[in-house]
C-alpha cells in the first residue's frame, strides 16, 4: 500500500498542516459560506475541536496565501487580489490564575501582532494598545481581520480552579460563596480567588470593548462557552452567535462522509492491520467518537482529534478525555445535586443553551457546551442531551465514582465484570450481590440519600459493565410515564424500576401500569425467536444505604 498522508493529531496551523502534506478535512465551502454572509460571528465548540485551526484557516485566507489552497473548494472562488491585515489574539495557552496573568497575556498577544504587522505602539494598558493597533491598521488601507482564540479562557481556568463544596475551615475560615442555581454545596472560593475572577472579567470586558468602534472586515470570537458579563454580546450586537445553528453545525468535527472521503486509505490501513472488515471498524470509530450534534436535524460529527489519534495509533483510546479531566464538573454535579440519572435524556430549553453565567454556572449547559453532552433529540422547543459516545460517556462515569464515590475504576473493575458475567447467565441472585457488594464499599456516603443517588450509582456501575456490548438507557419515555433504566442487551432486555424503603409490588405495579416492557416487545433474533424482555424491581433501604430487596418478572 502506498504511503498515506500524516495525521494531523494537535496540529493548529493551517500553514504547516499544508507544507508538510498532512491529511486536511476541506471545510474551504463552508468557511467560504461563513464569511461571505456575516461580518461578526462568535462560534463555541468543545476543547480540541478544530477551532484554533479553523482560525489559521482564515488568518491564512485573508492574507491572501494563495498556495496553501490549492486543490480546495475555495481555491477558484476566492479574490486572491483582495488581503487584509489579520490581527489574531488567542488565550488559548495561557495561565490566569493569579493576579495580573491575563493582563500579561494581553499585552504579549497584542505587541505580539503589532510587532508582525509594523506598528508601533504607545498605549499603557492592553485595551488602550489594542484599539491603538486596530486603529492604525484600519487608517492605513483595507479594514483588518480580527481572530480572537478561546476568548472565554480566563474566566472558565478560574471557575475550574476553584473548589466546589469546601468549607470554611477548609478555605482558612475566608470563603466567599458562587451561589449556584439551587445546589445544596454551592460553589466556595476564597475572596483572593473571587477577586482574581472578578478582575479578569474587568479585563475581558474593557479588551472586547474595543471591537465596538473597529468595524473589522471580519470578526470571530471561538471558545467553549457564550460567557454573560464580558460585554462582547451586549456591545457588539452584530455579533452572530453560530454554535447552535444548523448551517454551521459541521464547520468543526467530521462527518461520516467526509471520514470515509479524506481518512479512506487509513481506515483500509488500520482494518487490515486489526483484521477486520472496514465496515466493521467504521462501526467501532461510530460508537467510539461520533455522535456530537450542534444543532436539531443537523449531522452528527466525529471528535476530530481522538479520531485521528486512533487511526494514527491503530487502536481505540480515550484519546480526547484523558487530554482534560471533567473533574470540576461532576463537582458541580455534586454540589447541585445532579446525578447521573439528571444527565442523560434530561430535556433542556433552547433558551437555556445562550449563555453561561460565571456567578451561577449551572452544570447541564456548562456539560453540553463543554462536550460532554450533546443533543440526542428534541421535541417542543427543548433539546434531549445525551452522552455523544462510549469515549465521552465511560471516562465521564469513570471521574464521577472517583470524585462523588471515591472509587477508582480499579477498585470498581472487578465488580463491574462480576456483574457483566452474572447477567450474560441471567443469574440476578449474583448480578445483585456484586451489587451490593459496591454499595456497601460506599454506604457512608448515601447516608440520607434519596432514591435519585441510588439510581445514579446504578446506572453509572451498569454504563461500566455493559456499554458495550449493550445499551444503558436511564429515564426511558413512553407515553405513559418514563422508565429508570434499560439495559438492552445482545441476548435480552432488563427493564429496572427502583424505588426506596417499599415493596417491590409498588415497582412492578408501576412497569405493568405504565407499559414500560411495550416498546421493547416484540423485536427478533435472526432465526425469528423473540427477544426476551425481563422487568427487575429494586428496593434500597435508607437505614441499610444498599439494596434490600429485589424481584424479576
Amino acid at each position: 500500500m502506498a504511503s498515506l498522508a500524516p495525521l494531523p493529531v494537535g496540529i493548529q496551523d493551517f500553514a504547516q498542516l499544508r507544507e508538510r502534506g498532512f491529511a486536511y478535512v476541506d471545510k474551504t465551502q463552508l468557511v467560504h459560506q461563513l464569511v461571505n454572509g456575516n461580518t461578526a460571528v462568535f462560534l463555541s465548540r468543545p476543547r480540541r475541536f478544530g477551532k484554533s485551526l479553523l482560525v489559521s484557516v482564515l488568518k491564512e485566507l485573508y492574507e491572501g496565501n494563495e498556495s496553501l489552497f490549492r486543490g480546495l473548494w475555495i481555491h477558484d472562488r476566492w479574490d486572491w487580489t483582495k488581503r487584509h491585515p489579520v490581527v489574531r489574539i488567542s488565550f488559548g495557552s495561557g495561565k490566569f490564575q493569579r493576579r495580573g496573568d491575563l493582563r500579561e497575556r494581553q499585552l504579549f498577544e497584542v505587541d505580539n501582532e503589532a510587532r508582525r504587522l509594523g506598528v508601533e505602539l504607545r498605549g499603557s494598558s492592553p485595551d488602550l494598545r489594542f484599539a491603538e493597533l486596530l486603529h492604525a491598521l484600519s487608517m492605513r488601507g483595507p479594514r483588518p481581520v480580527v481572530l480572537i482564540d478561546e476568548y472565554d479562557k480566563p474566566i472558565l481556568q478560574n471557575l475550574e480552579g476553584m473548589g466546589v463544596g469546601r468549607s470554611r475551615i477548609e478555605t482558612g475560615g475566608n470563603a466567599s460563596l458562587l451561589s449556584t442555581n439551587g445546589g445544596a454545596e454551592p460553589l466556595q472560593a476564597s475572596e483572593e480567588e473571587l477577586s482574581i475572577l472578578e478582575d479578569n472579567r474587568q479585563q475581558l470586558r474593557a479588551f472586547y470593548s474595543c471591537l465596538k468602534d473597529a468595524s473589522p472586515e471580519f470578526l470571530l470570537l471561538t471558545g467553549v462557552s457564550r460567557l454573560a458579563k464580558a460585554s462582547v454580546f451586549s456591545e457588539l450586537n452584530h455579533l452572530k452567535d453560530i454554535t447552535w445553528t444548523r448551517e454551521f453545525a459541521t464547520l468543526c468535527g467530521i462527518t461520516q462522509e467526509e471520514l470515509e472521503g479524506t481518512f479512506a486509505s487509513h481506515l483500509e490501513q488500520m482494518a487490515n492491520e486489526l483484521e477486520m472488515s472496514t465496515a466493521d471498524l467504521r462501526e467501532l470509530l461510530r460508537k467510539d467518537y461520533n455522535g456530537f450534534r450542534f444543532a436539531a436535524n443537523a449531522q452528527t460529527v466525529y471528535n476530530p482529534f481522538s479520531t485521528c489519534r486512533c487511526l494514527a495509533d491503530r487502536d481505540f483510546g480515550a484519546y480526547w478525555t484523558e487530554t482534560g479531566t471533567p473533574e470540576f464538573l461532576v463537582r458541580l454535579m455534586r454540589s447541585c445535586n445532579v446525578e447521573l440519572a439528571d444527565v442523560e435524556g434530561v430535556m433542556l430549553p433552547t433558551s437555556a443553551l445562550s449563555t453561561l453565567d460565571p456567578d451561577r454556572p449551572d452544570v447541564l449547559p456548562l456539560l453540553l457546551q463543554t462536550g460532554y453532552l450533546t443533543i440526542a433529540g428534541w421535541e417542543d422547543g427543548s433539546y434531549r442531551l445525551g452522552f455523544p459516545n462510549k469515549e465521552v460517556r465511560t471516562a465521564f462515569v469513570e471521574h464521577l465514582l472517583q470524585v462523588i464515590h471515591d472509587k477508582r475504576v480499579r477498585e470498581v473493575a472487578p465488580r463491574a465484570q462480576g456483574l457483566a458475567k452474572a447477567l450474560a447467565k441471567g443469574d440476578m441472585e449474583r448480578f445483585m450481590s456484586e451489587m451490593k457488594r459496591v454499595f456497601t464499599g460506599i454506604a457512608y456516603q448515601l447516608d440520607d440519600a434519596h432514591e435519585k443517588r441510588y439510581h445514579g450509582l446504578f446506572q453509572a456501575l451498569c454504563i461500566l459493565a455493559f456499554s458495550p456490548p449493550g445499551v444503558v438507557l436511564a429515564e426511558v419515555p413512553n407515553a405513559l410515564g418514563r422508565c429508570d433504566l434499560v439495559l438492552d442487551m445482545p441476548d435480552a432486555t432488563w427493564i429496572f424500576e427502583f424505588k426506596r424503603d417499599t415493596d417491590t409490588e409498588v415497582a412492578l405495579r408501576q412497569i405493568s401500569e405504565k407499559e414500560y416492557e411495550n416498546q421493547w416487545e416484540g423485536r427478533l433474533f435472526p432465526d425469528g425467536s423473540p427477544k426476551p424482555v425481563r422487568t427487575v424491581a429494586v428496593t434500597f433501604g435508607a437505614q441499610e444505604r444498599n439494596i434490600v430487596a429485589w424481584d424479576v418478572r
